[in-house]
């Protein structure tokens, strides 16, 4: 290529580049002049007029700004920890709630009736006002009701949540259940039924005339109480009798039992804190048998 035509390319690209950023500065300025015009503009809508001497104009004040903000933050710590109290309250509230409908569920339906009071077709007089109450279904009497229904000589009372009708047996132990000294033709303890069909548990038959048991009471009872009546099966000519002893010496013994009687029971026979207490039976003939049971010691 000749030199000629390559300078005037070169110039032709300088003039041109020259021209790009003569322009390119150009818009530059008119950016830049807008952008303050924009500032100006909005400064003066904020400015107001004031006259005096040394007056001090202060716009967006740091101090005031950090002072609001302070006093925001303070309001929204102390509502959170209201709203928090609030919120604990309520589940305070809903707790009480429902421990209140607990006890409203659990609450047992009661119904109170006023009742009179017969027996054998005599009245008997007593306060009839709420004297029936049913409990859930259940039904209960008043005191004074239960009280006519037993014997004169004997008292209610109520220990240790239980309640007792005539005498209060305190320690009282099965004579069953005692350490066996000897013994001679006596059953194993068990449910037996007797001469009229009845069957009583925790009972012992004597097998045959003579039959004995001993047994070692380690001197801590006063008192022994048990029923006896004929076992099923036995003959109905024979009779028995039942003896206690204490240390050897006699202390009971029964009527004779025939296989008609109905089931009776002794009770405060006086063992007197024996050591050995020995029970024996005696019957007419070998094939009549009778029955003991709830053989209970007891001071």
């Amino acid at each position: 290529m000749k030199k000629k035509y390559i300078v005037e390319i070169i110039c032709a690209l300088i003039g041109t580049t020259g021209a790009c950023i003569a322009g390119g500065y150009a818009g530059v300025k008119i950016e830049r002049s807008n952008q303050e015009n924009i500032q100006a503009e909005y400064i003066q809508s904020q400015t107001t007029n004031i006259n005096g001497d040394n007056n001090t104009v202060k716009i967006n004040d740091v101090d005031d700004l950090l002072s609001e903000y302070k006093e925001l933050y303070d309001e929204n710590k102390a509502l959170r920890k209201q709203n928090t109290k609030y919120i604990d309250e309520l589940s305070l509230m809903e707790e009480k709630t429902n421990n209140l409908k607990t006890q409203v569920e659990d609450t047992p339906i009661i119904e109170l009736n006023d009742l009179a009071f017969e027996i054998n077709g005599e009245s008997v007089p007593i306060n009839t006002t709420n004297a029936r109450a049913k409990i859930d279904g259940k039904e209960y009497f008043s005191r004074e009701i239960i009280e006519k229904l037993i014997n004169d000589n004997q008292s209610i009372k109520i220990k240790n949540d239980t309640l007792y009708i005539g005498k209060i047996i305190a320690d009282q132990a099965c004579l069953f259940d005692k350490y066996v000294v000897d013994t001679y033709h006596f059953s194993d303890v068990g449910t037996y039924t007797d001469s009229l069909g009845n069957n009583l548990p925790n009972s012992i038959y004597f097998q045959y005339n003579g039959a004995y048991s001993i047994y070692n009471l380690n001197k801590k009872y006063k008192y022994l109480k048990f029923e006896y009546v004929a076992l099923e099966g036995t003959d109905l000519n024979g009779l028995g009798t039942i003896t206690i002893k204490a240390d050897d010496k006699i202390v009971y013994t029964s009527e004779e039992i025939t296989k008609t009687d109905v089931k009776k029971q002794v009770i405060d026979i006086p063992i007197n804190n024996c050591n050995l207490l020995t029970v024996e039976y005696n019957s007419t003939i070998d094939s009549y048998r009778c029955i003991m049971s709830n053989a209970i010691l007891y001071n």
